[in-house]
């Protein structure tokens, strides 16, 4: 998260002080993809999140919301799967 979330508040401050920097605003967006990307790989097959995926006993509900608010937060720059209803339907139950 630490390589994804800064991204988006940086994209933010760049859409809120009408910045258009293209080159700038490329590379944010693929820094965002690929720590998307990495993030993934962190879900565990219960569709929580941990630091270290499925290596432990159980996922992190913290983790899991913050990762949650995250992608949402990134939905307006990238496309995020379907993967965050899923995640939704864990955090309620």
């Amino acid at each position: 998260m630490i390589n994804f979330v800064p991204n988006i508040f940086i994209l933010r401050f760049l859409d809120t002080t009408k910045q258009n920097i293209s080159e700038t605003r490329t590379k944010l967006l693929n820094f965002m993809n690929a720590g998307y990307r990495r993030e993934l790989l962190y879900r565990r097959t219960d569709g929580s999140y941990s630091a270290f995926g499925n290596a432990d006993d159980s996922g992190s509900t913290w983790l899991t919301a913050f990762v949650l608010k995250s992608f949402q937060q990134a939905l307006q720059y990238i496309q995020v799967s379907k993967y965050i209803a899923s995640t939704r339907v864990l955090l309620y139950s």
